[in-house]
């Protein structure tokens, strides 16, 4: 008995003359065996001869095997198994899931994986901005036991503000959160024996969503995160491992008129009992807490005298 393992690479057409032929109807069950062979189409070219394409941009492994008969075209001598080889890139590195279980993420490079897979090591960096709030979004969980830095998850919205609770526990992959730095700095996140998730998942309450990406985005009418502000706007280019808001609320309320143009912005204020408010004024443009007269603290419409 012989073997011979062959890689199917992307976007390729590849032929081969296992006398099987289109007459030959029922060739699957001469001995081909297939694994997930999403995205494979089988077709015959003018010899007759067997050719396996597929679009989907991914690997397959074909295996043949020939157990000894008189002539290479008994189709019963032959045994053909073909695998979908699933893989995970990093920026413009591909690497096959059963081969490396390393997973190394730079902040700016982007993640695709054509499954879920374990890594025994999983590491995320993200260089200093100078600013303590952020948002973020890893394909792997986050035992969430750093020093220096707390995660926060949307806990509340009203008409005049978002409340934001610390997270407790575990932060499972592919979650988007909230979070800030004690000091402005690196955020590095190191991980070992963890499962990771292909697809980032969605947290939220009542009309609000929190979406992550793993690659970078561009989008309209979102919330987002930056400089230290909560800013509302259109064609915001969102990098990968980050998170922003979505609602389908009106956009009557103060919360809604905030212009990312005006620089008009959200503060977020960390209160005693660790939770976080976004605070603004009736206007629903930056607070100034020099300024006196009315203004919405925490939710609640209060003087500053």
């Amino acid at each position: 008995m012989t073997n011979w393992t062959y890689t199917l690479t992307p976007t390729v057409s590849h032929d081969f003359d296992f006398g099987l032929k289109p007459t030959d109807t029922g060739w699957l069950a001469k001995g081909l065996i297939t694994d997930d062979p999403q995205g494979l189409i089988s077709t015959y070219d003018d010899n007759s001869n067997l050719v396996l394409n597929h679009v989907t941009g991914r690997s397959y492994k074909l295996t043949a095997t020939w157990s000894p008969r008189a002539s290479f075209n008994d189709i019963g001598g032959w045994s053909l198994k073909i695998e979908g080889i699933n893989t995970y890139s990093v920026g413009d590195n591909t690497y096959d899931i059963s081969a490396n279980n390393v997973l190394t993420l730079a902040d700016g490079s982007t993640f695709y994986a054509t499954a879920s897979f374990s890594a025994t090591t999983a590491t995320y960096t993200r260089p200093s901005t100078g600013y303590h709030w952020g948002t973020l979004c890893l394909p792997f969980e986050i035992q969430n036991t750093y020093d220096g830095v707390t995660f926060y998850q949307l806990s509340s919205v009203t008409e005049t503000s978002m409340k934001f609770t610390p997270i407790e526990g575990t932060i499972a992959a592919g979650t988007p959160v909230a979070f800030k730095l004690d000091d402005p700095g690196t955020l590095t996140i190191n991980e070992s024996n963890v499962e990771v998730v292909a697809d980032p998942t969605t947290a939220g309450i009542s009309n609000w969503t929190m979406k992550g990406t793993f690659q970078r985005k561009t989008l309209d009418g979102i919330y987002y995160v930056y400089n230290d502000k909560y800013y509302c706007g259109d064609n915001i280019t969102v990098k990968p491992y980050r998170g922003w808001f979505e609602t389908s609320a009106p956009t009557n309320g103060a919360l809604f008129r905030i212009e990312i143009e005006e620089e008009q912005s959200l503060q977020f204020v960390e209160q005693e009992d660790g939770t976080v408010m976004a605070t603004f004024d009736l206007q629903g443009r930056k607070l100034d807490n020099a300024r006196k007269g009315l203004v919405i603290e925490n939710g609640k419409i209060i003087m500053i005298k």
